[in-house]
């Protein structure tokens, strides 16, 4: 998207600045006429800027991704609650034996038992430890999974806040291109009807005709042509962005003229004031900070013991392994356990845990500190966007008047040139006056209108209401 910009605000800076757009209301873009199929039976559909936003929302592929990221973080919380309490593993086994009979004192059987018939066995066990006190380990590992759910939670706010404004970005372009194709077309219309009447009275042998007005005429057309051509560049490219982001393949925008939306501006702190308090960045290192904090609490607690209660039971059948008359031999294959008791666990890797502890602290450190800078950079970044808006603004207003005498300049020398009291060199100098400074302002209201949605953006508050958004066709 800011190439698109870059390129439309290029036309300012070529030679003849015949980029803008008209007054009156800009004429339907160009419609996909067909497919590779055939012709579309109906006419694309009018989506305003709300609609595309709306779109985005449910089908631009980075924010279902941000979605999917909550789920997992969701996920991981609800793991770190319950895991530790199912910490239990069960085998079973099937396998044969050789029989054994007799007792420890006397046994018929061969030094060689492999030599004795072979017998199934079966057994199966479980076993396990629910943990009681693990001095904070347990709640350190939710802490730090909350926080990657409120991180997650506020990434996918940042993913929203960044389409809308790229949704913005790609709609208002659109809408500049297309004036800008309007006012190339007023243009290109006076200049054609020009060139056929400086051609009728050079084959009339007019004397007062000068040769070289016909080579002025021949390249501002080239010109105007050409800008024709890079406007329809742009056209496309913000309709292929559109479609990128919200999924709607055919559409048309309201056939109104570019216009700066209905916003004051305010004084840089109190939009300082908001993005300190709302901005998704903000939030997500806050729930940085936490995580490390969790992550050194948990570390230190590495220095004290895990308390659990452990459970086993296990039981194995075998029929004639043994000799099960016999009380006093011990059943290999046939035998039931169970057990239960409490255990303590304790690392008692005391250096390495200090290290781990202080590299904890560390880490914790390093993050608060980049909060700070975020905090330093956000600031200053609100600054920025809101320097661009009044700067935008007062272009704005130092081009409107400009813009609508260039015009009465324009229309006076192309009606004195059909009657013949306007040389043809006025009329291209009329023309690409008014050019640039119907360019200038529009660009002036394009960059407004983004520079309102960029301080938007960066205070992650709501300076206007969605439908103020929108242009409206009667002003």
């Amino acid at each position: 998207m800011r190439r698109l910009v870059v390129l439309i605000l290029a036309f300012a800076t070529l030679g003849t600045p015949s980029v803008t757009a008209a007054d009156g209301p800009a004429p339907s873009p160009p419609t996909d006429g067909g497919t590779d199929d055939g012709p579309q039976s109906a006419e694309p559909p009018v989506v305003s800027l709300s609609e595309f936003i709306e779109s985005a929302r449910h089908s631009y592929p980075g924010l279902k991704a941000a979605h999917h990221r909550v789920t997992a973080a969701n996920a991981r919380l609800s793991e770190a609650r319950w895991s530790p309490y199912f910490q239990f593993t069960a085998n079973a086994a099937f396998g044969v034996a050789p029989e054994q009979t007799g007792s420890p004192i006397f046994s018929r059987d061969s030094q060689l038992p492999v030599d004795n018939a072979w017998r199934p066995v079966v057994g199966m066990g479980i076993e396990g430890a629910i943990p009681l006190w693990t001095f904070g380990k347990l709640s350190a590992l939710r802490d730090a999974a909350g926080a990657g759910v409120d991180a997650a939670k506020e990434g996918e706010d940042l993913s929203e806040s960044k389409l809308i404004l790229d949704v913005r970005r790609a709609y208002f372009g659109l809408e500049l291109a297309l004036d800008i194709q309007q006012m190339l077309d007023e243009g290109q219309g006076k200049l054609e009807s020009a060139e056929a009447r400086l051609a009728e009275r050079l084959d009339d042998g007019d004397p007062e005709v000068n040769p070289s007005d016909t080579y002025r005429l021949a390249t501002t057309l080239a010109e105007v042509r050409s800008r024709r051509a890079e406007s329809e560049k742009f056209e496309r490219a913000a309709r292929d962005a559109l479609t990128a982001m919200t999924g709607i393949e055919r559409f048309e925008v309201p056939e109104c003229p570019l216009a700066p939306v209905h916003y004051s501006l305010e004084e840089a702190p109190k939009y300082v004031s908001r993005a300190e308090q709302f901005r998704p960045e903000l939030k997500m290192i806050k729930a940085g900070i936490k995580a490390r904090q969790a992550q050194s609490d948990a570390t230190n607690a590495q220095f004290l013991p895990d308390l659990a209660l452990a459970l086993s039971a296990s039981y194995s059948y075998s029929p004639g392994i043994t000799d099960q008359r016999n009380p006093f031999i011990y059943d290999r294959g046939n035998y039931q356990n169970l057990q239960a008791g409490l255990v303590a666990q304790w690392k008692l890797d005391f250096v390495g845990n200090l290290k781990r502890a202080d590299r904890a602290g560390a880490e914790l450190a390093e993050t608060r500190a980049q909060a700070e800078e975020a905090r330093t950079g956000i600031a200053l970044e609100v600054k920025t966007t809101r320097s661009e808006a009044v700067e935008a603004r007062d272009r704005m207003v130092a081009w409107a008047s400009g813009h609508q005498k260039a015009r009465e300049w324009f229309v006076s020398a192309a009606q004195g040139y059909q009657v013949g009291t306007v040389e043809p060199k006025e009329l291209i100098d009329a023309v690409k006056a008014y050019f640039t400074a119907r360019f200038r302002h529009l660009q002036a209201m394009f960059d407004f209108n983004i520079a309102v949605a960029k301080l938007e953006r960066v205070t992650a508050d709501e300076l206007l209401r969605p439908e103020s958004w929108e242009l409206s066709c009667g002003e």
